[in-house]
Protein backbone atom coordinates (compact mmCIF):
# COMPACT_ATOMS: atom_id res chain seq x y z
CA UNK A 1 0.00 0.00 0.00
CA UNK A 2 0.99 3.47 -0.50
CA UNK A 3 2.46 5.49 2.30
CA UNK A 4 0.14 7.93 3.76
CA UNK A 5 -0.04 11.40 3.01
CA UNK A 6 1.77 13.32 5.56
CA UNK A 7 0.01 15.90 7.68
CA UNK A 8 -1.14 18.79 6.66
CA UNK A 9 0.67 21.66 7.58
CA UNK A 10 -0.82 23.41 10.32
CA UNK A 11 -2.37 26.56 9.12
CA UNK A 12 -0.08 29.96 9.87
CA UNK A 13 -1.32 31.70 13.50
CA UNK A 14 -3.23 35.08 12.27
CA UNK A 15 -0.92 37.88 12.48
CA UNK A 16 -0.81 39.84 15.39
CA UNK A 17 -3.06 42.51 15.91
CA UNK A 18 -2.62 45.64 14.79
CA UNK A 19 -2.12 48.77 16.95
CA UNK A 20 -3.24 52.09 15.83
CA UNK A 21 -1.98 54.57 17.12
CA UNK A 22 -3.59 58.53 17.24
CA UNK A 23 -1.73 61.95 17.85
CA UNK A 24 -3.86 65.16 18.36
CA UNK A 25 -4.07 67.85 20.65
CA UNK A 26 -7.08 69.88 19.82
CA UNK A 27 -7.62 69.16 16.63
CA UNK A 28 -9.95 66.40 14.74
CA UNK A 29 -7.65 65.91 11.91
CA UNK A 30 -6.28 65.39 9.48
CA UNK A 31 -3.11 65.89 11.78
CA UNK A 32 0.20 65.15 10.33
CA UNK A 33 2.71 64.12 12.85
CA UNK A 34 6.07 62.49 12.60
CA UNK A 35 6.30 59.58 15.23
CA UNK A 36 8.92 57.06 17.05
CA UNK A 37 11.47 56.44 19.48
CA UNK A 38 13.39 59.62 21.04
CA UNK A 39 16.00 61.56 18.48
CA UNK A 40 15.61 58.51 16.20
CA UNK A 41 18.14 58.09 13.47
CA UNK A 42 15.14 57.48 11.39
CA UNK A 43 11.29 57.41 11.78
CA UNK A 44 8.01 57.56 10.19
CA UNK A 45 5.03 59.69 9.65
CA UNK A 46 1.13 59.70 10.55
CA UNK A 47 -1.42 59.73 8.09
CA UNK A 48 -3.28 62.87 6.99
CA UNK A 49 -6.12 61.85 9.87
CA UNK A 50 -3.20 61.29 12.47
CA UNK A 51 -3.03 58.13 13.27
CA UNK A 52 -0.91 55.03 12.33
CA UNK A 53 -2.60 51.84 10.90
CA UNK A 54 0.06 49.89 11.75
CA UNK A 55 0.21 47.99 8.51
CA UNK A 56 3.83 48.56 7.18
CA UNK A 57 6.89 48.99 7.74
CA UNK A 58 8.16 52.88 8.81
CA UNK A 59 9.73 55.13 6.84
CA UNK A 60 9.73 58.92 5.38
CA UNK A 61 6.23 59.86 3.69
CA UNK A 62 2.40 59.47 4.31
CA UNK A 63 2.85 55.58 5.76
CA UNK A 64 2.56 53.73 8.91
CA UNK A 65 5.19 52.32 11.25
CA UNK A 66 4.75 48.50 12.17
CA UNK A 67 3.86 47.83 15.71
CA UNK A 68 1.96 44.56 17.24
CA UNK A 69 0.48 44.35 20.49
CA UNK A 70 3.41 42.33 22.18
CA UNK A 71 5.98 44.71 21.41
CA UNK A 72 4.29 47.73 21.08
CA UNK A 73 5.04 48.64 24.83
CA UNK A 74 8.63 48.25 24.31
CA UNK A 75 8.82 51.59 22.19
CA UNK A 76 9.03 55.29 24.28
CA UNK A 77 7.57 57.46 21.49
CA UNK A 78 8.17 60.95 20.42
CA UNK A 79 5.81 62.93 18.48
CA UNK A 80 6.35 65.77 16.22
CA UNK A 81 3.04 67.37 15.02
CA UNK A 82 0.69 70.56 12.93
CA UNK A 83 -2.24 70.38 14.75
CA UNK A 84 -4.64 70.55 11.28
CA UNK A 85 -7.14 72.94 12.68
CA UNK A 86 -4.82 76.03 14.14
CA UNK A 87 -1.79 74.88 11.82
CA UNK A 88 0.66 75.22 15.29
CA UNK A 89 3.55 72.36 15.94
CA UNK A 90 3.75 70.88 19.31
CA UNK A 91 6.49 68.49 20.42
CA UNK A 92 6.40 65.74 22.90
CA UNK A 93 7.00 62.32 24.12
CA UNK A 94 4.59 59.60 25.92
CA UNK A 95 4.72 56.56 27.62
CA UNK A 96 5.82 53.66 25.66
CA UNK A 97 2.67 52.29 25.90
CA UNK A 98 0.01 55.09 24.68
CA UNK A 99 -1.79 54.87 21.96
CA UNK A 100 -3.66 58.03 22.49
CA UNK A 101 -0.60 60.42 22.43
CA UNK A 102 -1.15 63.99 23.15
CA UNK A 103 -0.26 66.73 25.44
CA UNK A 104 -2.06 65.07 28.83
CA UNK A 105 -0.56 61.26 27.75
CA UNK A 106 2.66 62.89 27.61
CA UNK A 107 2.49 63.78 31.48
CA UNK A 108 1.91 59.96 32.76
CA UNK A 109 5.50 59.33 33.30
CA UNK A 110 5.69 60.98 37.01
CA UNK A 111 2.05 61.48 37.21
CA UNK A 112 -0.41 59.16 37.47
CA UNK A 113 -3.69 59.03 35.69
CA UNK A 114 -5.63 59.28 39.09
CA UNK A 115 -3.70 62.45 39.61
CA UNK A 116 -3.61 64.12 36.57
CA UNK A 117 -7.16 63.45 36.59
CA UNK A 118 -7.89 65.48 39.66
CA UNK A 119 -5.65 68.13 38.32
CA UNK A 120 -7.50 69.21 35.38
CA UNK A 121 -11.24 68.15 37.08
CA UNK A 122 -11.48 65.26 34.79
CA UNK A 123 -12.71 62.51 37.42
CA UNK A 124 -15.41 65.25 39.38
CA UNK A 125 -17.03 68.36 38.96
CA UNK A 126 -18.17 70.08 35.95
CA UNK A 127 -15.00 69.08 33.42
CA UNK A 128 -15.08 65.53 34.50
CA UNK A 129 -15.82 62.75 32.11
CA UNK A 130 -19.01 60.64 32.01
CA UNK A 131 -17.41 57.67 32.10
CA UNK A 132 -13.77 57.33 33.28
CA UNK A 133 -11.34 57.11 30.75
CA UNK A 134 -7.94 55.54 29.97
CA UNK A 135 -5.94 58.75 29.01
CA UNK A 136 -3.11 56.32 27.19
CA UNK A 137 -5.93 54.95 24.99
CA UNK A 138 -9.10 56.57 24.72
CA UNK A 139 -9.16 58.18 21.14
CA UNK A 140 -11.21 61.36 21.22
CA UNK A 141 -10.98 61.83 17.57
CA UNK A 142 -12.97 58.50 17.18
CA UNK A 143 -14.58 59.41 20.12
CA UNK A 144 -15.94 62.49 18.16
CA UNK A 145 -17.65 60.47 15.45
CA UNK A 146 -19.10 57.84 18.24
CA UNK A 147 -23.02 57.31 18.04
CA UNK A 148 -22.95 57.49 21.57
CA UNK A 149 -23.64 61.12 23.71
CA UNK A 150 -21.70 60.11 26.44
CA UNK A 151 -18.45 59.17 24.40
CA UNK A 152 -18.73 62.27 22.16
CA UNK A 153 -19.29 64.67 24.96
CA UNK A 154 -16.20 62.95 27.01
CA UNK A 155 -13.89 63.51 23.66
CA UNK A 156 -14.60 66.80 23.74
CA UNK A 157 -13.72 67.16 27.52
CA UNK A 158 -10.57 65.49 26.53
CA UNK A 159 -9.41 67.79 23.84
CA UNK A 160 -10.98 70.78 26.31
CA UNK A 161 -8.34 69.10 28.71
CA UNK A 162 -5.35 69.60 26.30
CA UNK A 163 -5.80 72.67 25.45
CA UNK A 164 -6.47 73.58 29.33
CA UNK A 165 -3.11 71.82 29.94
CA UNK A 166 -1.72 73.74 27.31
CA UNK A 167 -2.65 77.24 28.89
CA UNK A 168 -0.73 76.14 31.78
CA UNK A 169 2.17 74.71 30.20
CA UNK A 170 2.53 78.28 28.15
CA UNK A 171 2.29 80.30 31.12
CA UNK A 172 5.32 78.67 32.48
CA UNK A 173 7.10 78.99 28.82
CA UNK A 174 6.72 82.82 29.77
CA UNK A 175 7.67 82.65 33.25
CA UNK A 176 11.19 81.87 32.08
CA UNK A 177 11.61 85.01 29.89
CA UNK A 178 10.67 83.46 26.20
CA UNK A 179 9.12 85.79 23.64
CA UNK A 180 5.33 86.00 23.25
CA UNK A 181 5.20 85.66 19.66
CA UNK A 182 6.17 81.50 19.15
CA UNK A 183 3.36 79.10 17.83
CA UNK A 184 6.16 76.12 18.12
CA UNK A 185 5.55 74.22 21.77
CA UNK A 186 8.43 71.82 22.83
CA UNK A 187 7.79 69.15 25.13
CA UNK A 188 10.25 70.58 27.70
CA UNK A 189 7.58 73.32 28.46
CA UNK A 190 5.08 70.06 29.43
CA UNK A 191 8.29 68.85 31.34
CA UNK A 192 8.25 71.97 33.68
CA UNK A 193 4.19 71.40 33.98
CA UNK A 194 4.64 67.29 34.67
CA UNK A 195 7.09 68.19 37.40
CA UNK A 196 5.24 70.98 38.65
CA UNK A 197 2.22 69.10 38.94
CA UNK A 198 4.16 65.68 40.55
CA UNK A 199 5.59 68.22 43.31
CA UNK A 200 1.77 69.68 44.45
CA UNK A 201 -0.85 67.54 46.81
CA UNK A 202 -3.45 66.14 43.95
CA UNK A 203 -5.91 69.22 43.98
CA UNK A 204 -8.09 70.50 40.97
CA UNK A 205 -5.62 73.13 40.12
CA UNK A 206 -7.94 75.80 38.25
CA UNK A 207 -8.43 77.95 41.69
CA UNK A 208 -6.73 80.75 42.22
CA UNK A 209 -4.89 79.41 45.64
CA UNK A 210 -4.20 76.25 43.98
CA UNK A 211 -2.96 77.58 40.64
CA UNK A 212 -1.16 80.16 42.50
CA UNK A 213 0.92 77.68 44.80
CA UNK A 214 1.65 75.54 41.43
CA UNK A 215 3.14 78.42 39.84
CA UNK A 216 5.42 79.41 42.84
CA UNK A 217 6.73 75.96 41.87
CA UNK A 218 9.34 77.21 39.45
CA UNK A 219 12.16 78.76 41.19
CA UNK A 220 11.60 81.75 38.55
CA UNK A 221 8.55 82.69 40.64
CA UNK A 222 10.64 84.46 42.57
CA UNK A 223 11.21 87.22 40.30
CA UNK A 224 8.05 88.56 40.47
CA UNK A 225 5.75 90.23 43.03
CA UNK A 226 3.42 87.99 44.78
CA UNK A 227 0.30 90.10 43.45
CA UNK A 228 1.98 89.35 39.84
CA UNK A 229 1.85 85.46 40.56
CA UNK A 230 -1.45 85.53 41.68
CA UNK A 231 -2.91 87.73 38.57
CA UNK A 232 -1.13 85.59 36.23
CA UNK A 233 -2.72 82.67 38.37
CA UNK A 234 -6.27 84.41 37.58
CA UNK A 235 -5.19 84.57 33.77
CA UNK A 236 -4.94 81.08 33.48
CA UNK A 237 -8.23 80.33 35.37
CA UNK A 238 -10.17 83.14 33.44
CA UNK A 239 -9.25 81.18 30.87
CA UNK A 240 -9.60 77.61 31.47
CA UNK A 241 -13.07 78.93 32.41
CA UNK A 242 -13.35 80.11 28.95
CA UNK A 243 -12.78 76.71 27.01
CA UNK A 244 -15.80 74.75 26.57
CA UNK A 245 -16.68 72.16 28.53
CA UNK A 246 -16.89 69.75 26.39
CA UNK A 247 -15.38 71.15 22.77
CA UNK A 248 -16.85 68.89 20.47
CA UNK A 249 -17.45 72.32 17.86
CA UNK A 250 -14.16 72.55 15.81
CA UNK A 251 -13.87 76.51 15.31
CA UNK A 252 -14.22 76.20 19.25
CA UNK A 253 -11.54 74.17 19.67
CA UNK A 254 -9.59 76.33 17.10
CA UNK A 255 -10.74 79.12 18.62
CA UNK A 256 -8.99 78.14 22.10
CA UNK A 257 -6.02 76.67 20.68
CA UNK A 258 -4.84 79.56 19.03
CA UNK A 259 -5.87 82.25 21.64
CA UNK A 260 -3.22 80.62 23.87
CA UNK A 261 -0.70 82.23 21.98
CA UNK A 262 -2.37 84.67 20.46
CA UNK A 263 -4.13 86.40 23.51
CA UNK A 264 -2.92 84.58 26.80
CA UNK A 265 0.44 84.34 26.59
CA UNK A 266 1.14 88.02 25.16
CA UNK A 267 -1.35 88.87 28.51
CA UNK A 268 0.84 86.75 30.65
CA UNK A 269 4.16 88.70 28.93
CA UNK A 270 2.53 92.49 29.67
CA UNK A 271 1.92 91.69 33.41
CA UNK A 272 5.25 89.73 34.26
CA UNK A 273 6.88 92.83 32.50
CA UNK A 274 5.62 95.21 33.94
CA UNK A 275 5.93 93.26 37.22
CA UNK A 276 3.62 95.54 39.40
CA UNK A 277 0.80 95.97 41.70
CA UNK A 278 -0.79 98.12 39.08
CA UNK A 279 -0.64 95.24 36.21
CA UNK A 280 -1.50 92.86 38.44
CA UNK A 281 -4.33 94.86 39.46
CA UNK A 282 -5.44 95.18 36.07
CA UNK A 283 -5.02 91.32 35.28
CA UNK A 284 -7.60 90.64 37.88
CA UNK A 285 -10.19 92.72 36.23
CA UNK A 286 -10.33 90.17 33.04
CA UNK A 287 -13.30 87.55 33.58
CA UNK A 288 -14.33 85.09 31.21
CA UNK A 289 -16.64 87.42 29.22
CA UNK A 290 -13.42 89.59 28.26
CA UNK A 291 -11.53 86.25 27.28
CA UNK A 292 -14.36 85.58 25.00
CA UNK A 293 -14.36 88.63 23.30
CA UNK A 294 -10.74 88.72 22.67
CA UNK A 295 -10.46 85.16 21.36
CA UNK A 296 -13.44 85.65 19.27
CA UNK A 297 -11.58 86.15 15.61
CA UNK A 298 -9.49 83.40 16.74
CA UNK A 299 -12.55 80.93 15.77
CA UNK A 300 -11.73 82.28 11.95
CA UNK A 301 -9.14 79.78 11.65
CA UNK A 302 -6.94 78.93 8.25
CA UNK A 303 -6.56 75.06 8.33
CA UNK A 304 -3.46 73.07 6.45
CA UNK A 305 -4.05 72.39 3.07
CA UNK A 306 -4.91 67.82 3.39
CA UNK A 307 -2.55 68.00 0.05
CA UNK A 308 1.17 68.34 -0.38
CA UNK A 309 4.11 68.20 2.14
CA UNK A 310 4.49 72.07 3.05
CA UNK A 311 2.99 73.24 6.38
CA UNK A 312 2.72 77.07 7.02
CA UNK A 313 2.57 77.60 10.51
CA UNK A 314 0.34 79.82 12.14
CA UNK A 315 1.89 83.06 13.50
CA UNK A 316 0.93 85.71 16.26
CA UNK A 317 2.29 89.29 17.01
CA UNK A 318 0.91 92.47 18.70
CA UNK A 319 1.63 95.84 17.90
CA UNK A 320 0.51 99.62 19.38
CA UNK A 321 -2.82 100.56 17.31
CA UNK A 322 -1.30 102.71 14.05
CA UNK A 323 2.08 101.04 14.47
CA UNK A 324 3.74 99.81 11.70
CA UNK A 325 5.48 97.11 12.11
CA UNK A 326 8.59 95.51 9.91
CA UNK A 327 9.08 91.59 9.03
CA UNK A 328 12.56 90.76 7.93
CA UNK A 329 12.84 88.58 4.92
CA UNK A 330 15.17 85.93 6.17
CA UNK A 331 17.45 87.33 8.88
CA UNK A 332 16.11 88.22 12.98
CA UNK A 333 15.01 92.09 12.59
CA UNK A 334 16.31 94.59 14.93
CA UNK A 335 13.01 93.86 17.08
CA UNK A 336 13.85 90.19 17.48
CA UNK A 337 11.27 89.36 14.97
CA UNK A 338 11.98 86.62 12.37
CA UNK A 339 10.81 86.19 9.06
CA UNK A 340 7.14 84.66 8.54
CA UNK A 341 9.20 81.31 7.10
CA UNK A 342 10.72 80.65 10.23
CA UNK A 343 8.49 78.19 11.89
CA UNK A 344 7.38 76.90 8.45
CA UNK A 345 7.77 73.36 7.45
CA UNK A 346 7.89 71.01 4.80
CA UNK A 347 8.14 67.44 4.34
CA UNK A 348 11.24 65.93 2.68
CA UNK A 349 12.59 62.21 1.85
CA UNK A 350 15.20 62.42 4.64
CA UNK A 351 14.06 64.96 6.82
CA UNK A 352 10.49 65.19 9.24
CA UNK A 353 9.02 68.31 9.38
CA UNK A 354 12.05 70.32 8.36
CA UNK A 355 12.90 74.14 8.26
CA UNK A 356 12.04 75.13 4.64
CA UNK A 357 13.60 76.64 2.05
CA UNK A 358 10.96 79.22 1.25
CA UNK A 359 9.58 82.50 -0.34
CA UNK A 360 6.79 84.78 0.35
CA UNK A 361 5.25 85.34 -2.73
CA UNK A 362 2.37 87.51 -2.56
CA UNK A 363 0.09 88.58 0.70
CA UNK A 364 -4.17 88.57 1.31
CA UNK A 365 -6.29 91.07 3.37
CA UNK A 366 -9.66 89.32 3.54
CA UNK A 367 -12.50 92.14 2.44
CA UNK A 368 -13.87 92.08 5.80
CA UNK A 369 -10.49 92.62 7.45
CA UNK A 370 -9.85 95.98 4.66
CA UNK A 371 -10.95 98.23 7.58
CA UNK A 372 -8.33 97.21 10.22
CA UNK A 373 -5.29 96.45 8.50
CA UNK A 374 -2.84 96.91 5.05
CA UNK A 375 0.20 95.02 4.77
CA UNK A 376 2.75 95.24 1.83
CA UNK A 377 4.93 92.68 0.94
CA UNK A 378 8.54 95.17 -0.80
CA UNK A 379 10.58 94.13 -3.43
CA UNK A 380 13.26 92.95 -0.94
CA UNK A 381 10.85 90.56 0.39
CA UNK A 382 10.20 92.04 4.22
CA UNK A 383 6.77 92.88 5.25
CA UNK A 384 5.49 96.17 6.51
CA UNK A 385 1.87 96.02 8.70
CA UNK A 386 -0.22 98.53 10.45
CA UNK A 387 -3.14 98.91 11.97
CA UNK A 388 -6.15 101.63 10.08
CA UNK A 389 -8.32 103.87 11.41
CA UNK A 390 -7.08 103.25 15.00
CA UNK A 391 -8.31 99.34 15.29
CA UNK A 392 -8.10 97.99 18.15
CA UNK A 393 -8.27 93.97 18.52
CA UNK A 394 -7.62 90.89 16.75
CA UNK A 395 -7.39 90.85 12.58
CA UNK A 396 -5.13 89.14 10.36
CA UNK A 397 -3.71 89.04 6.77
CA UNK A 398 -2.24 86.02 4.73
CA UNK A 399 0.33 84.66 2.82
CA UNK A 400 1.01 82.75 0.38
CA UNK A 401 4.44 80.71 0.47
CA UNK A 402 6.69 78.88 -1.99
CA UNK A 403 8.57 75.74 -1.28
CA UNK A 404 11.69 76.41 -3.47
CA UNK A 405 12.88 73.56 -4.15
CA UNK A 406 9.58 72.06 -5.69
CA UNK A 407 7.49 75.24 -6.01
CA UNK A 408 4.69 73.93 -4.20
CA UNK A 409 2.70 76.71 -2.58
CA UNK A 410 0.20 76.71 0.55
CA UNK A 411 -0.95 79.76 2.49
CA UNK A 412 -0.54 80.75 5.97
CA UNK A 413 -2.19 83.25 8.67
CA UNK A 414 -0.55 85.96 10.35
CA UNK A 415 -3.01 87.24 13.36
CA UNK A 416 -1.91 90.45 14.91
CA UNK A 417 -3.55 91.70 17.84
CA UNK A 418 -3.60 95.64 18.28
CA UNK A 419 -3.46 97.19 21.52
CA UNK A 420 -3.97 100.66 22.86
Amino acid sequence: TPPSPPPAAPPPPPPPPAVKVRAFSASAGPTFFRFGPPSPPDGAYGGRNGEYPSTALGGYGFGALAFTASDWNKVAMSVDQVDSLSSTRQIFGAPANARALSPLSSLINSIDQAKLKRALGLDQGLFAFATDRDLLTFDAIDGLTSTDSQTVNDAGRMLSANIRLLAIAYTFLTFDGNPPDSSVFTGSNLDRVEISIAARPADFLFTNANMTALLKTREVSARYLPEVVSATAHLIDAYAAAVPVSATDPAQRARFMLGIYGYLQPAVDRLLRANTVTAANEALTVTTQTVLDATARYAETLPFNTTGSLFPITDFYTVKAGATRLIPATDIGFNGDGPLIQNDRFVSNDNPLAACTCTVTSLIIPSRNGAEISATLNPDKTINFSGLNNFIGVTYFDYVVRLDASGETQTGRVFVRFIS
